[in-house]
């Protein structure tokens, strides 16, 4: 019974943000400006340490936008 309550309040909670344009999930940590910045940046061989640095972000999430980049790359040429 409780647990149907939650339930049905969530479901209706989604619903509600759902219709004002509202959407789930993470925001994202590079803005498409960002990532065109450390595609630049890593095209003129600046390491990866030194541009998350720079854009206060982790080793990682710069190597995720390089491989996004190229696999975007690869899938349109």
């Amino acid at each position: 019974m409780e647990r149907e309550l939650i339930s049905e309040r969530t479901k209706a909670g989604l619903e509600t943000a759902a219709k004002q344009g509202r959407k789930g999930g993470r925001l994202p940590k590079l803005t498409a400006e960002q990532r065109a910045t450390v595609i630049d940046l890593r095209d003129g061989s600046t390491p990866i340490s030194t541009i998350a640095r720079t854009l206060g972000v982790s080793r990682d999430t710069i190597r995720k936008a390089i491989n996004s980049a190229s696999a975007r790359s690869e899938s349109d040429g």
